[in-house]
């Protein structure tokens, strides 16, 4: 006598060897997909920021042989369990981590890293701190710069309602009195710096009067 053999479907086949591998998936190429695991020393921070990335808690049923690590908007990229990178562009930067087993499945994990800005620095370099009226002051504010290398401008305020625009320039004053120069530096970014320097304006006398001051540097 023969024994009926219950017909199965493609789908309660499927049901069962799911069943039995105990809910893991097993990759085209064979084996299971690899597990990989990001651990970086830091989430955020002013540029420049440097991150060390570790990916040695990724796991495989096999040998994993191959790790990359791919930063966004970056076309180089980076291998082995651990590197460090340095983000210098403000914004939040997705990088990615593809570790390859020995039998061609890949696995994958990403983090985001929130780059802030750091603001300019703002230098202020004067002719003379004590000028006499009607004599001219050269300010210089070329020695400013911003730490990301991000573009910059300068705008200044002579402290008597005149004001301009740029790296260099001067002002002579009207009135004797003692007035604030005021340096302020902006990024592309936003980010803002300002550097302040107070000058005496003296008066000129018919005998020569009194004699200016020196250069500053701030």
């Amino acid at each position: 006598m023969s024994l009926l053999r219950p017909h199965l479907s493609s789908a309660t086949f499927a049901a069962l060897a799911l069943l039995v591998l105990g809910g893991c998936t097993l990759s085209p190429a064979g084996g299971r997909t690899p597990t990989a695991v990001i651990d970086a020393s830091r989430l955020g921070g002013p540029a420049p920021l440097v991150v060390s990335f570790d990916a040695s808690r990724s796991r495989d049923d096999g040998e994993i042989v191959d790790i990359e690590w791919s930063f966004e908007g970056e076309a180089s990229t980076l291998h082995g369990a651990r590197c460090a990178y340095v983000f210098r562009t403000p914004g939040t930067c997705a990088v990615h981590l593809t570790v390859i087993d020995d039998e061609g499945n890949v696995g994958s994990a990403h983090v985001d890293i929130v780059v802030e800005n750091s603001p300019p620095v703002a230098n202020l370099r004067l002719s003379d701190d004590a000028p006499l009226v009607g004599e001219w002051v050269t300010v210089d504010g070329s020695g400013s710069y911003d730490p990301e290398g991000l573009p910059i401008e300068l705008a200044w305020d002579f402290g008597d309602g005149v004001t301009a625009r740029g790296a260099t320039g001067g002002h002579a004053y009207d009135s004797v009195g003692l007035y604030t120069i005021t340096l302020v530096v902006r990024d592309a970014a936003g980010g803002e710096s300002t550097a302040r320097h107070n000058l005496l304006v003296q008066e000129r006398t018919p005998g020569g009067g009194c004699s200016g001051g020196g250069a500053v540097t701030l």
